[in-house]
């Protein structure tokens, strides 16, 4: 009896902790000081890139030979909204690069100053990290619900790791340090906000759940705005929905569990902009002809190339070495080459087992975040094929966060074991060696000349790398022969790299070889039969070269391809004044004003052609 009355009570259990509580444990400095540590970290990471120029790369199109964006008038915000420049839709994004140009104008003097627009690149990079770190101490904190205050510490833990080894890699480093993809770094920190905001929403029991929505739909909007790549977003929010927020299916519970109609009906909007931004994105990149026609690039070839970059994401994101700024596809593709089946293979069998593991409700965690990578990666697969790349580090740059947070949910879910001090030891050498891989790459991406004389070293077959590398040396260093050489190489490597024609045909003009330049004419229009340029260009060197037999039925051919071409209309108009057709000459120079009223030449040879009103009056008696 003494016994039983002496006893010790038990230890208190320490409180358990649920879903928003468990992700904002601990006073809000100490998270505040972690996200100012974490942006610090990361700015420092990119600063290499803060150095760096434009490049000839997307970015003189984009802003050295563009002044439409240049400021915030009526006139810049107009074309902003309204322009498919260079095959995008992407207003927003337009926006924030005038606002570059402005704050660089009255800083430097230079609104073309690229370090400003660097800086706004790197800064939004930042603000993603930070957001990957919020969004995971969310994410992590449902996906064990009911927790200790010690495991609470752990998840927010693992969630700083998820955004070192998100914003650290050196993947990164194109998205970053390329001023052109400025598209990228800011939708994706919309998008990350969308979903942050989301799940605030969906937690059990908040308070003002459709404002939490109506934001989460808001910045939704201008994550399109500013690049369609979110587009896949309200798929990846119905998978949240199934794990790890459990709001429906086998795993939901309690008052979290709602309708599947229900959810659907919640995402209609999303989806009704995510259909719109779509509709948008494929009819810029058909403006510009961008887009590979189903003859060009068939389904199995598409279907390959989907496979093949699913796992070769993955590969760069585990070993992140040999990361290159162009990764050439080879056309006609072969499907049946071993680098399309073997992916091809280990894809279907980890479809077939997601899909099982998800119908048996286990592995949950690795079913989502394989999920969400593959459907944030689907855009960029292929399927909608535009450009020569068969891959880019850039499309790796949203899809890699559900795999940070896989793989530091995995590490924290080891660390409460004996070798929890080895594993936060392991996860602090990570960023270590990242660190000075993503300075190393920023390095690369300092210049065109660094840029594509790495490329060349690492890809010699790759004909854009090797037209690119003789562009270089002829723009920078003047050398005529080996830029000669590498466009003639390039050609050789991909007969249909018109960039490489082109420059061919630049450098010859410029060095004044007529005879190898109409031959290099010839040579493209046997390649590309179906290309304007070259037939135009060639009728105008033989009309300078007197050849006008020669140069009428190639003038005649690009009126034929293209009716409007205003040059096509001046040249025939002076190979029929040459034939003394006067009147046909005339009516060709007219066709060629209503093509194009302010072509001067046009206007010029038509005012000396016209005869006066007094030279065509008969002479007096």
């Amino acid at each position: 009896m003494s016994r039983v009355l002496h006893r010790r009570p038990p230890p208190p259990q320490p409180p358990k902790l649920t879903g928003d509580v468990a992700a904002n444990v601990g006073p809000l400095w100490t998270r505040l000081a972690v996200v100012a540590v974490l942006l610090a970290i990361v700015i420092l990471a990119f600063a290499p890139a803060l150095r760096g120029g434009f490049l000839d790369w997307d970015d003189k199109g984009n802003f050295l030979q563009n002044p439409y964006y240049r400021g915030l008038g009526l006139a810049q915000l107009r074309w902003m909204f309204t322009t498919f420049h260079m095959g995008h839709y992407q207003p927003l994004s337009w926006v924030t690069l005038g606002l570059d140009y402005l704050w660089s104008q009255a800083l430097f003097g230079d609104g073309m100053n690229p370090f400003a627009y660097h800086v706004t690149n790197v800064l939004f990079h930042a603000g993603s990290a930070a957001l990957v770190y919020l969004l995971g101490r969310h994410i992590l904190a449902a996906a064990v619900r009911r927790e200790t205050p010690r495991r609470a510490l752990v998840v927010q833990a693992a969630a700083l790791l998820a955004a070192l080894l998100f914003a650290l890699h050196p993947l990164r480093v194109e998205s970053v340090a390329w001023a052109t993809e400025r598209r990228d770094v800011q939708s994706s920190f919309f998008l990350l906000v969308t979903v942050l905001w989301y799940v605030r929403a969906a937690q059990p029991g908040v308070v003002h759940r459709r404002r939490w929505l109506a934001l989460a739909l808001l910045a939704f909007t201008f994550s399109l705005l500013s690049r369609a790549m979110g587009v896949t977003l309200p798929v990846i929010l119905l998978v949240l929905d199934w794990y790890p927020l459990r709001r429906f299916g086998r795993a939901a519970a309690g008052a979290a569990r709602r309708p599947l109609t229900s959810l659907l009906l919640e995402k209609v909007p999303f989806f009704l902009l995510a259909a719109g931004a779509a509709v948008l994105a494929v009819a810029a990149q058909r403006r510009v002809g961008a887009a590979m026609t189903l003859a060009t690039h068939g389904i199995p070839s598409r279907l390959a190339q989907a496979c093949f970059g699913l796992v070769f994401y993955i590969q760069k994101t585990l070993v992140p070495m040999n990361l290159s700024p162009i990764y050439e596809m080879k056309l006609p593709l072969d499907p049946a080459a071993p680098r399309y089946v073997i992916p091809a293979i280990l894809v279907s069998a980890a479809l077939i087992g997601l899909i099982v593991l998800a119908l048996r409700g286990r592995a949950r965690a690795v079913v989502t975040a394989l999920a969400c990578y593959t459907i944030l990666l689907l855009p960029v697969l292929g399927f909608v094929q535009s450009g020569p790349q068969e891959a880019a580090d850039r499309y790796s740059y949203l899809p890699s966060v559900p795999l940070m947070l896989l793989l530091a949910a995995g590490l924290a879910h080891i660390a409460d074991s004996r070798r929890r001090a080895a594993l936060v030891s392991l996860g602090g050498a990570a960023c270590l060696v990242l660190v000075p891989l993503t300075w190393q790459q920023c390095g690369i991406w300092h210049s065109t000349e660094t840029l594509w004389t790495y490329a060349l070293r690492l890809c010699p077959d790759s004909s854009i790398a090797v037209n690119s590398h003789g562009w270089v040396m002829w723009q920078e260093h003047r050398q005529a022969d080996e830029a000669l050489a590498a466009f003639r190489r390039a050609i050789q490597l991909q007969p249909s790299n018109e960039q490489a024609h082109k420059n061919l045909w630049v450098v010859l003009r410029e060095l004044g070889r007529t005879d190898e330049v109409i031959q290099a004419y010839r040579d493209s229009i046997r390649v590309l039969p179906a290309m304007v340029d070259p037939h135009l260009l060639l009728a105008n060197a033989l009309l300078r070269r007197g050849d006008y037999a020669e140069a009428r039925p190639e003038y005649e051919w690009v009126l034929q391809a293209d009716p409007h071409s205003a040059g096509a209309h001046l040249g025939l108009a002076s190979v029929l004044k040459r034939e003394h057709r006067d009147a046909d000459a005339l009516a060709q120079l007219r066709l060629a004003l209503a093509a194009d009223p302010n072509y001067a030449p046009a206007r010029r040879l038509l005012e000396q052609w016209t005869p006066s009103p007094a030279a065509s009056a008969p002479a007096p008696p």
